[in-house]
């Protein structure tokens, strides 16, 4: 398959920029590699995908303007999502594998017209060949009248039973609804469960809307719903008879909620896919549904309708479109739909072994330079002096015993593209605390201006992200808090070394500064706009820094 070079640049560039993976309670993930599935000049969204057999996946998306000329395209993967060809059933919505491994039941259902009944077909298809193999209808009725339809993802139970949901709307009343059914011939016939939700609680826009539906090992039923369309929260609620009663109604995250997808893994964790703005998965490891960790997949333009798919144990993907959607009616140039895979383990990396009091330490005795040590993403620090150019070094100095990390800026013209500018890479995104000590001399007492710069991003445990500049200079250094800031005078002489504590912990939107082992700060963290994943910068950022510090060391521990 014919891939854009521009497309290339992407994936590359996914790969590299997350190899670390994303660190959550009780596992982490780590992107391995991006496939194409199609790309196009017309607008392509909506993607569903499901398993529906051993390496072979089905999906349906949509080509054109969204409620203009669209229409849906289904395909098949035989090959484990690497090619993809037509395909000639409805595949990927309301989709599962059946028993014995060599059918599908594909489930449809919708009615336009208020009733109190609603008939959906029940259809099995070989896998291999898409040949229709049986068709059945069930009738479930209401208690009110309605108009609604199937919506989404089938999914087995451990016990065998396999549910789906229904939603929409009752006549008389405004907002929509979400209703459970439920199979127990392994999806020849239907039955009516439940309302799991009216639609009427809560500040939704739309009530209950586009609902999914998983079941966990030790047999609670979550269903989660949208509530409205652009950063709106996405809700769950929760049975542990079967679907016959539902828990209160309870927020899963504050934004992005359409279309949620919740997948049970073969390990029992938990995996849902959701978005808009962008595309977001939410993985708990711990299979309860109670501990779900935010982690931030594509932010671009789409449709925002995703799926995740089970691969292999330890290997998901991710589908989901890059696209126009929604009020932009033109035709772009390049649209496509991508499969992201991720390798997921359990395991606490969290833990690591703590010296110093710090589970990583940069200490210049080693005679590397930290990019060798692959601390730092080297972007505009050059190696060695040359005019007024930011550079880093490894440098003997008489003051320490071992050599120090130079870090200077002595540019007279800032420019954005020249300033200098770190990322660590080895601190996990999805980290809520963070402990940054480093023991560093500002050696310009003729500059008023700053000599370093720190930026710090924490993702909370409802998925927003806070961050935290901070700023040093000689004798004062400032702390981004709130809407104003805050300057810190203390007696930091050039030419001395002096220690450095930085404690955040977005949970609390708390920063603490401390200096030589005295707190001088304490302060709120702000919100950061946009999706963000957690991590550290230093060096000139967005502020023109001016000087030459040098750095003793510099370690930082974390937790979730």
């Amino acid at each position: 398959m014919k891939k854009n070079l521009l497309y290339l640049s992407l994936a590359a560039v996914f790969t590299a920029g997350a190899s670390d993976g994303f660190i959550a309670r009780g596992g982490k993930l780590t992107p391995v590699e991006q496939n194409m599935v199609v790309s196009n000049t017309r607008h392509l969204n909506f993607v569903h995908a499901e398993k529906i057999a051993e390496n072979t996946i089905g999906i349906s998306h949509s080509i054109g303007i969204h409620s203009i000329d669209e229409k849906t395209v289904p395909k098949i993967s035989r090959d484990g999502g690497k090619t993809w060809t037509p395909g000639r059933a409805y595949y990927g919505f309301a989709t599962i594998a059946n028993k014995d491994g060599q059918s599908v039941t594909i489930l449809r259902g919708k009615s336009s017209e208020f009733s109190k009944k609603l008939v959906i077909s029940s259809s099995r298809h070989d896998v291999k060949t898409d040949k229709l193999l049986e068709r059945t209808n069930s009738t479930l009725e209401f208690p009110f009248a309605f108009r609604a339809k199937v919506h989404r993802d089938i999914r087995r139970a451990p016990d065998g039973t396999l549910r789906s949901t229904i939603y929409g709307s009752a006549q008389g009343k405004r907002g929509l609804f979400v209703a459970l059914i439920d199979s127990k011939d392994d999806g020849k016939s239907w039955n009516l469960v439940s309302i799991v939700d009216d639609g009427t609680e809560g500040d939704r826009p739309e009530g209950a809307s586009e609902p999914c539906v998983e079941t966990t090992k030790d047999g609670t039923v979550i269903v989660m719903m949208r509530s409205g369309s652009d950063n709106k929260p996405l809700y769950k609620r929760t049975s542990t008879d079967g679907g016959k009663t539902w828990s209160k109604l309870i927020k899963v995250t504050d934004g992005g909620s359409v279309n949620p997808s919740l997948l049970r893994l073969s390990d029992g964790t938990l995996v849902a896919i959701t978005g808009r703005p962008g595309v977001y998965m939410l993985v708990d490891f711990s299979g309860t549904g109670e501990n779900f960790d935010r982690i931030p997949v594509y932010s671009g333009p789409g449709s925002s309708y995703a799926s995740v798919v089970e691969l292999e144990p330890g290997k998901l993907m991710v589908l989901y479109d890059m696209s126009s959607f929604g009020s932009k009616r033109n035709e772009d140039t390049f649209n496509r739909i991508v499969a992201s895979v991720y390798k997921i383990e359990r395991g606490n990396f969290v833990a690591a072994e703590i010296k110093d009091g710090y589970q990583t330490m940069y200490k210049p005795e080693c005679r590397k330079t930290p990019d060798a040590l692959k601390l730092t993403q080297n972007v505009n620090y050059w190696h060695t002096p040359e005019g007024d150019r930011a550079y880093q070094a490894i440098v003997e100095i008489p003051e320490r015993p071992h050599p120090v990390w130079r870090l200077s800026s002595r540019s007279k013209v800032v420019a954005f593209q020249n300033r200098p500018y770190h990322r660590l890479l080895n601190i996990p995104s999805g980290v809520r605390k963070a402990k940054i000590g480093f023991e560093m001399r500002i050696n310009d007492n003729d500059m008023d201006k700053p000599q370093l710069c720190m930026l710090v991003i924490l993702n909370s445990a409802d998925g927003k992200a806070y961050n935290s500049v901070l700023q040093f200079a000689p004798g004062y250094a400032t702390v981004s808090s709130g809407k104003r800031g805050a300057t810190v005078k203390n007696t930091v002489k050039t030419g001395e070394f002096h220690r450095y504590e930085v404690l955040l912990d977005a949970d609390k939107q708390s920063v603490e500064l401390l200096l030589d082992n005295k707190s001088v700060f304490t302060g709120k963290m702000n919100l950061y706009v946009g999706n963000a994943a957690a991590g550290m910068s230093f060096g000139d950022l967005s502020n023109a820094v001016y000087g030459t510090v040098d750095i003793s060391y510099l370690g930082w521990t974390f937790s979730l």
